[in-house]
């Protein structure tokens, strides 16, 4: 029996959920087993049609997969699926709280990425010239399984984005920390003890919050290494 191995260019050509469900599998595994596993999900071809192949003709179709994913990674903020065009949120400083609190839940969990994407990228409904607007935010439920066909290409530029954009909040939040520090300081000699605790235990939060970002990124770097 004949089978067409296609080997994917980019990985614009690859699906999220393929992915998704590589992922699955390739924990823990020996390289070999690597190999075979990176070529039935990113070629769609059985095990066993894999296991008959050639050596060498496995190890460039793995080392070429592998190259791949070492292309840099960068926000594409437009993309088409069956049809219909979505956008990339137009401004983040206007991110709603519902939409904030889906992102934070789905954007560190591989086997919820297809929903995290639902919040980060919606259908264009309104567009001026250089400008658009989206769908307004009414949860994943409606777009979750169509995003688990949008090209990997745009799934690991927006992560990546977040990943980049994480780190530079994490390294301002010190200095805000330390500004925030003296006033307090300031502000428990002019005022009250209550106030000072008040304005401690924010303080206290805001760092809690920064070790929380932290390991989210620690996460999210441990998954950027992707074959």
């Amino acid at each position: 029996m004949k089978i067409k191995l296609v080997i994917p260019e980019s990985l614009s050509e690859v699906m999220l959920v393929q992915y998704m469900e590589f992922l699955k599998v390739a924990k823990d595994l020996e390289l070999e087993q690597l190999k075979e596993e990176t070529i039935r999900h990113f070629c769609g071809v059985p095990l066993e049609y894999i296991r008959a192949m050639k050596s060498k003709d496995v190890n460039e179709i793995y080392g070429a997969i592998n190259l791949m994913f070492q292309d840099e990674k960068k926000l594409i903020q437009e993309f088409t699926l069956e049809n219909i065009h979505f956008g990339f949120i137009p401004s983040l400083d206007d991110i709603s709280h519902g939409e904030y609190v889906d992102l934070d839940k789905y954007i560190g969990d591989w086997e919820q990425m297809h929903r995290a994407m639902a919040v980060l990228f919606r259908p264009i409904i309104k567009r001026d010239k250089t400008k658009y607007s989206i769908m307004p935010y009414e949860g994943t439920d409606d777009m979750a399984e169509l995003m688990k066909l949008m090209p990997l290409d745009v799934v690991l530029g927006a992560q990546v984005f977040f990943y980049d954009l994480g780190n530079e909040l994490l390294k301002a939040i010190p200095h805000f920390l330390e500004k925030k520090g003296k006033e307090v300081i300031l502000m428990s000699k002019a005022n009250s003890t209550n106030n000072g605790d008040g304005i401690t235990q924010s303080i206290n939060s805001l760092k809690e919050m920064c070790n929380n970002l932290s390991q989210s990124l620690d996460f999210l770097s441990d998954k950027r290494s992707l074959i």
